[in-house]
């Protein structure tokens, strides 16, 4: 079984600095600090100035709560990373998939608005046209009776009906 002093101990032993200068740190005496090495609990203001000293959280000490061991919390919070890593990845797409189905969209719509204008082009075109032959139709008709020709009216409907039909 664990304790925190035997924790502390490890990490003085992994440290650098002397049992002086650790106990000193602490605000302790040296012989004091051997005797947190065999406790099994230290006192918070201890583990949190353990903590300052040795760049650990506290977490470390409690490292081995219910079987699990700090390595393996480790891992997990590495695996979220990951995770984390591909969530934002993922949004990321998705936001530029948004962007382009917006452009798709814009598209088609300046399209549908091109393609009513070339619409209502052709229609004024159209009208334009049939000005023009029904001018045509007046003038075709007025050169007759300057002429003095005589058509019958029935023949000027059919003549003036196949000029539009093949416009």
């Amino acid at each position: 079984m664990f304790t925190l002093g035997k924790k502390l101990k490890e990490l003085a032993q992994k440290s650098p600095l002397s049992n002086n200068k650790i106990a000193d740190k602490l605000g302790v005496s040296v012989n004091t600090l051997y005797n947190f090495y065999d406790r099994e609990h230290l006192d918070t203001e201890i583990l949190i100035k353990s903590c300052s000293i040795f760049n650990v959280e506290l977490v470390y000490f409690f490292g081995e709560l219910e079987g699990i061991k700090l390595s393996e919390k480790e891992e997990e919070k590495e695996e979220l990373a990951k995770e984390n890593i591909w969530s934002k990845k993922y949004l990321e797409a998705q936001e530029k998939v948004n962007k382009l189905q917006d452009e798709i969209s814009d598209l088609k719509s300046k399209f549908i608005f091109a393609q009513s204008d070339f619409i209502e082009t052709q229609k004024e075109t159209l009208q334009k046209m049939t000005m023009i032959l029904g001018k045509r139709k007046v003038y075709s008709k007025s050169k007759f009776e300057t002429n003095k020709v005589q058509m019958p009216k029935k023949l000027v409907t059919n003549l003036n009906t196949s000029i539009l039909a093949e416009c």
